[in-house]
């Protein structure tokens, strides 16, 4: 560990003016020592909501996540059946789960912000996977250890160790406030409070060591004209356990939401120091064995399948790559009505909105698990294929309750990320027989079940039949393809456009997957289909050439001779056109050199399109994170130099180098950051949230819903800042898949470890496999599976 990590270096402890990094169980730490409540750059402003200043962090396991904060508390999510909160945070002093000191001179102080003592202030630890708070008053140190345990495990651990420089008597408080909270979808939060509060309530148990709260939703009870909608989801139980054997007091409020207590008697000799341990969650009848021990094993067990990696070249981002990979895990869910596993674009998107979309993104999000976890790869894979309707078409993407919702949009796009994921999750395991497994439908659409493969095969028959090609002989754009709104360029003509209008980042996108998704087919025994998308994918790389003006890649073409594109460079169509390898040396030059002429007013990678109308966010200027690895990838084919500079400025580090005073970058961020142009620069985009939250709208108005959409109302925890920098840096440590569907491996800028994989820096290493693949590497050409060494 001690080589990935060097706790003294400037690199490693960051910029931030919240804190730095350190080393703490081997792994990675932010410890946030400001004092937000008196630090003047902590205030921030979500723009639908009040100014606040709390700044939250997501962690998980693959059944809840705790958004833990620098107020230090948490609020509990869960997305298993539907979007929701088990505890859920006040907007200023954060959500619950704190440990409180009652000292025999009748004073009391805890660990959250607003329970510390006079003076003091905690330091609060943001690990991968656990949430720490330290801190000292009188004598007494306590430090409170939050972590998730591995897998499908619906509740958090708490360890809490006191010690005293001197003989101390004092009383311990575990404390949990329930705060449920449903989030449906694209609704206001003031709506969805007045909806928990009328329509659930608890029923709640004393045990000796635990205690009970049996929820009851009863919508019967919602009584208010401007409230519209009930409260989803099954009735759930929740616990708070005393692990330890000392004697404990268990307590409820008699509140309707109540908050569960366990207090205990504390005696310290001079200089000891004892531990206490919780769980809160979900109800869990099964006994956990050696409390004692749970915390170190699971923080092993993480450490196990966290990425290592380290780079001469860019060391900064490689040190990032196990908190990319520990943080991206803690955003799976598991789905307990359409089966495996979803990676929700989350952020603002998930722990605001409501909503789980657009189907691209768990895709997109997938492909760099093919090579850490592959097995949750497919199961993010299989849950996102049955999203997909009888004609193979896949909604936008679903409501807070799963519902499948177009959200008013139909885009061209979404099912060639299916056909990349599953080619590329082929590549790497060799694992055909996961497409002979049968895959459910979503229930919504009460059609047969089928086979993964054949789910593959139906999703691309509609976009060729379906989606086809419209003007110059493009793919279709329909309502929009990466950008969802791209139907607003033909302004009068909208109909003509859907009908006619074509997308060059559709054809790019085609001309680099077909030829994957065609080797796939080929194993798979389906030849005619593999020479089809072969043939489409070569003609369409021609198409795309012709699509070039010059300086860059056309955008749009739409009726009435309409070019978007022509006249600003956008980053999506030609970071793909690059990665399909189809441009000429000389077209890909003329890209690069029109991206390094904005490269240095552009701390954090290029812009979505340039020129633009100096908003400076969204599409206008803005920086996203998954388009940056685009053009990482892409550029890498012909520019190594300039894909690793664009590399390092996606990162983290370089966030926080340019941007010190913002929390949001500093351990996690949205899916686009505000150029430097922008009013609120390094931020993200308020969209027509900014628009609507200073107008006096009813609750109950159609527009109240779209007053929420704001990027910043929920800055973080979107996993493609943390995927996308994972499959760049796999892309430049030399892994790649062919056109034949082979693991393909070249000397790198470093090297890469995961659980199933090795590579180094000068191309050689091994890959563990259950099935048969084949390595083309630098040393040769394996075939076969177990260990395979090249």
């Amino acid at each position: 560990m001690d080589t990935i990590f060097n706790s003294d270096s400037k690199l490693f402890k960051g910029y931030s003016i919240y804190g730095e990094w350190i080393v703490k169980h081997g792994l990675p730490t932010f410890n946030y020592t400001a004092n937000p409540l008196t630090l003047k750059q902590a205030e921030w402003d979500p723009i639908v909501l009040p100014k606040t200043r709390r700044h939250p962090h997501v962690i998980g396991n693959t059944a809840i996540k705790a958004v833990v904060d620098n107020m230090g508390t948490a609020s509990i999510f869960t997305e298993t059946e539907v979007m929701r909160y088990i505890v859920s945070a006040d907007h200023d002093k954060g959500g619950s789960g704190l440990t409180l000191i009652d000292e025999a001179d009748g004073t009391t102080w805890g660990t959250s912000m607003y329970t510390a003592p006079e003076g003091v202030v905690s330091q609060r630890q943001f690990g991968p996977q656990f949430f720490s708070v330290l801190l000292e008053n009188k004598g007494i140190t306590v430090e409170r250890e939050l972590i998730m345990p591995e897998g499908d495990t619906p509740w958090v651990f708490v360890r809490v160790r006191v010690s005293a420089q001197e003989a101390k008597s004092f009383k311990l408080n575990e404390e949990w406030a329930v705060s449920p909270l449903y989030l449906q979808s694209l609704t206001r939060n003031t709506v969805r409070k007045k909806i928990a509060e009328m329509a659930v309530s608890y029923d709640v148990e004393l045990g000796r060591q635990i205690a009970r709260a049996q929820e009851i939703i009863n919508n019967d009870d919602i009584d208010d004209d401007e409230v519209d909608g009930e409260f989803a989801g099954s009735p759930v139980e929740l616990m708070l356990e005393s692990l330890g054997s000392a004697p404990v007091d268990v307590k409820a409020s008699d509140d309707k939401h109540p908050v569960l207590s366990i207090s205990t008697d504390v005696e310290l000799a001079a200089g000891e120091t004892k531990a206490f341990y919780f769980r809160f969650g979900l109800f869990d009848d099964q006994p956990l064995e050696a409390p004692e021990t749970f915390f170190e094993s699971t923080i092993e067990v993480a450490k196990s399948r966290m990425v290592k990696a380290e780079s001469d070249l860019a060391p900064e981002v490689a040190k990032e790559l196990m908190w990319h990979s520990a943080t991206a895990y803690g955003l799976v869910n598991r789905d307990d009505v359409l089966g495996g596993y979803t990676l929700n674009q989350a952020g603002n998107y998930g722990f605001h909105f409501g909503i789980n979309a657009a189907a691209r993104d768990p895709f997109l999000d997938s492909i760099p698990m093919m090579y850490v976890e592959p097995k949750l790869g497919l199961q993010v894979l299989r849950n996102t294929c049955s999203w997909a309707d009888e004609e193979g078409a896949l909604p936008f993407g679903l409501q807070s309750d799963k519902t499948p919702e177009g959200f008013g949009a139909k885009p061209s796009d979404m099912n060639l990320y299916a056909l990349w994921s599953a080619s590329e999750y082929a590549a790497v395991t060799g694992d055909l027989q996961a497409f002979d497994e049968m895959l459910p439908s979503h229930p919504e659409y009460a059609i047969a079940p089928l086979t993964l493969k054949g789910n593959l095969i139906r999703q691309y028959n509609y976009f060729h039949n379906v989606v086809g090609r419209g003007l110059k002989s493009h793919v279709r754009v329909m309502t929009g393809d990466w950008q969802d709104v791209a139907l607003l360029v033909a302004g009068d003509h909208a109909k003509e456009m859907i009908e006619v209008g074509t997308s060059v980042l559709n054809t790019a996108a085609a001309a680099f997957i077909l030829p994957r998704w065609a080797a796939l087919l080929e194993k798979l025994g389906e030849a005619d289909l593999a020479k089809q998308a072969r043939d489409d994918a070569e003609d369409l790389a021609k198409v795309l050439r012709e699509g070039f003006n010059g300086k860059w890649f056309d955008r749009i073409y739409g009726p009435e001779e309409l070019v978007a594109g022509r006249d600003e460079i956008w980053s999506d169509v030609n970071g793909m056109a690059l990665n399909s390898g189809a441009p000429t040396a000389e077209q890909a030059k003329s890209v690069i050199d029109a991206w390094k002429e904005v490269a240095e007013n552009s701390p954090l990678g290029v812009r979505a399109m340039w020129p633009h109308n100096l908003n400076g966010e969204e599409a206008y200027g803005g920086i996203w994170v998954i388009l940056n690895m685009f053009v990482t990838t892409g550029a890498l084919k012909y520019d190594t130099d300039f894909a690793l500079e664009n590399f390092r400025k996606n990162a983290l580090t370089s966030h926080a180098r340019a941007y010190p005073s913002l929390w949001e970058g500093v351990l996690s961020g949205p899916d686009c950051w505000n150029a430097p142009e922008s009013r609120r620069a390094g931020r993200t985009w308020g969209a027509w949230g900014e628009d609507l939250a200073g107008q006096d709208i009813e609750d109950d108005d159609p527009e109240a819903g779209m007053s929420m959409m704001s990027a910043q109302s929920f800055p973080v925890g979107n996993p493609h800042t943390h995927t996308a920098l994972i499959l760049s840096y796999i892309r430049l440590a030399g892994i790649d898949v062919d056109n034949e569907g082979c693991l393909l491996i070249n000397p790198g800028i470093g090297s890469f470890e995961s659980k199933i994989m090795k590579v180094n820096k000068d191309g050689s290493g091994w890959i563990q496999a259950e099935h048969t693949l084949t390595v083309k590497s630098v040393n040769g050409t394996f075939t076969g599976k177990g260990l395979i060494e090249f």
